[in-house]
């Protein structure tokens, strides 16, 4: 189902470099928690500023690679923000005891 002309697909393939990002950092603050590294080290890997960095890039690179005009923006950020909640709620529920208890983005 195309959503401004664009398929499910298209967008993803769009987005590939942001959501790899994302992932990564993901995976490193949920290994950095696992090995006992302190959360004033974990915080510093944020999902939200990749988010955010992401975003920027979209809106720089939709321009510049022809993949369409600005409305198709508007469905990407469900799309980056979806993939960054998912790696948060994987390492929330990996983080051992009561201590570790809030993931900070």
């Amino acid at each position: 189902m195309p959503v401004f002309g664009k398929t499910l697909s298209e967008y993803i393939q769009f987005l590939k470099p942001i959501l790899v990002l994302i992932l990564i950092v993901g995976l490193a603050r949920l290994f950095l928690s696992l090995a006992g590294a302190p959360n004033s080290t974990v915080k510093w890997l944020s999902l939200t500023v990749v988010t955010l960095l992401g975003a920027l890039y979209c809106a720089i690179r939709v321009h510049t690679s022809g993949f369409g005009s600005y409305q198709q923006l508007l469905p990407l950020p469900g799309r980056t923000t979806s993939s960054a909640r998912l790696n948060t709620a994987e390492a929330e529920t990996a983080r051992p005891g009561p201590t570790r208890a809030r993931i900070w983005c």
